[in-house]
């Protein structure tokens, strides 16, 4: 850029001084704009394009239009700034990029519940969807296509005889987890680790070489097996340390739930 100036300037050596001292402010305040800004191949191509329309034989004949010289210098600045700018939002585009796509995936039971009572939003749906807001996850919730809707006693027990028979219940629709670098994994504990459902939707899915961050709701189980299970599960995911909160915590507990998020989620 300073060659191609000094270039110009010598093309006009044979005007008056004070149309050079004119067009000296115009060059010291286009050099100052470039100092302050990091353009490197925008610049660069938006310079040839301008040279291209106004080639240097062209400014010979200015010495009597400074303001057209002016004008060109200051339009010439705007197109490299506006080009710094969109360089910039590039720029950030590609960090969001870098940092990869998120995706919670999650079983909620709604109904009766231990603590809470008879629900219609499950305690692990609403940890989900603080999780989605602080981070802009998108959301696979997995639906058992089996009836949970039942008492709390009968459904400890179906939830018992599912694990002690390694039963893998089927779920409604699926989602393609591919384009997904983190992934988190939330449920309620049942008998120590995360309903059967959930271990149907891991045998579907190859989880190795992406993040998992597992969570839980519960009251009292805390994490349980769940993190050894993942663990077994992909031996070759990151899987990151884990957390709970409890059940009937989770209403009043969105503060909880993005003070853990903001120490896992860079």
């Amino acid at each position: 850029l300073t060659l191609y100036l000094l270039g110009v300037k010598k093309e006009l050596s044979g005007v008056n001084s004070a149309t050079l001292h004119g067009v000296k402010r115009t060059f010291d305040c286009l050099r100052m704009r470039f100092k302050r800004n990091s353009i490197v191949l925008s610049e660069a191509v938006t310079l040839f394009y301008f040279t291209k329309l106004t080639p240097v034989n062209y400014l010979r004949n200015f010495s009597t239009r400074y303001m057209n010289i002016k004008t060109f210098l200051l339009t010439a600045t705007a197109a490299l700034m506006s080009a710094s700018c969109c360089g910039n939002e590039v720029g950030k585009q590609a960090d969001k990029d870098t940092n990869g796509k998120k995706l919670v995936v999650f079983f909620s039971h709604t109904g009766e519940n231990y603590a809470v009572g008879n629900i219609k939003v499950g305690n692990t749906k609403i940890v989900a969807d603080y999780i989605s807001d602080y981070t802009g996850a998108d959301q696979f919730e997995i639906v058992c296509v089996k009836n949970y809707d039942i008492a709390y006693k009968p459904l400890c027990d179906l939830a018992k005889e599912e694990q002690q028979k390694g039963e893998l219940p089927g779920y409604k629709g699926d989602i393609d987890t591919t384009p997904y670098d983190t992934i988190f994994i939330g449920g309620p504990v049942w008998w120590g680790t995360y309903p059967q459902v959930m271990f149907t939707f891991f045998s579907k899915h190859d989880l190795n070489g992406k993040t998992i961050i597992p969570f839980t709701t519960h009251e009292g189980s805390g994490l349980g097996s769940t993190v050894s299970n993942l663990k077994k599960q992909y031996p070759k995911a990151n899987i990151q340390k884990g957390f709970s909160i409890y059940g009937h915590e989770v209403r009043t507990g969105k503060e909880k739930v993005q003070t853990w998020l903001k120490s896992c989620v860079k």
